[in-house]
């Protein structure tokens, strides 16, 4: 079984546009670390399961890209990180186009609530080409802050004897701030 990390930051209240997978993920955190779990502190558990139900080629990611359009928003990345698919729900949350950040990174959307600890552990899983999630201040086009949770799963090329290498990443990327809006 591959096991993943999962790095929260805060509790969380339940908000209607969120999934009910995100919810029951949320509500397992605050049993897992206890409900004295402040905004500050972090928990770091491990966990199994959420990308096993992904795709695990790029080419079935495009097709669940597409199919999450409206429901959650997507990006896939190539193997050195540059963003190359985006769905409708990824802009809407950005506020960017395809267009605006095809082939570019992630950078543009760091900014001073940025957390580096944050981006160097998701920077280390994916390095490793391991599932990673974490909770990530990241900036909008208007420059709005935004918490994400964020998921990420590496894509591999399809091989006759088996898994092929690390091809892409798939990003889903959940707004834990939509009820506040």
């Amino acid at each position: 079984m591959t096991l993943s990390t999962r790095i929260i930051t805060q509790n969380s209240e339940s908000c209607p546009t969120r999934t009910s997978k995100f919810n029951d993920v949320v509500d397992g955190i605050k049993e897992e670390t206890g409900p004295q779990m402040t905004s500050s502190q972090k928990a770091l558990t491990t966990f199994s399961t959420w990308h096993e139900q992904l795709p695990i080629y790029y080419d079935d990611a495009i097709l669940f890209l597409q199919q999450q359009s409206h429901i959650q928003a997507v990006v896939i990345t190539d193997n050195h990180c540059h963003i190359c698919q985006v769905n409708q729900m990824w802009s809407t949350l950005c506020e960017y186009k395809l267009e605006e950040v095809v082939g570019r990174t992630f950078r543009f959307m760091q900014g001073p609530a940025t957390d580096l600890r944050t981006l160097d552990i998701l920077n280390d899983h994916i390095t490793q080409g391991l599932p990673v999630e974490v909770l990530l201040n990241n900036y909008t086009k208007s420059g709005r802050i935004f918490r994400n949770f964020l998921q990420v799963k590496p894509l591999r090329a399809r091989n006759t004897t088996g898994l092929g290498e690390i091809t892409h990443f798939l990003g889903l990327l959940t707004d834990i701030d939509c009820k506040r809006r």
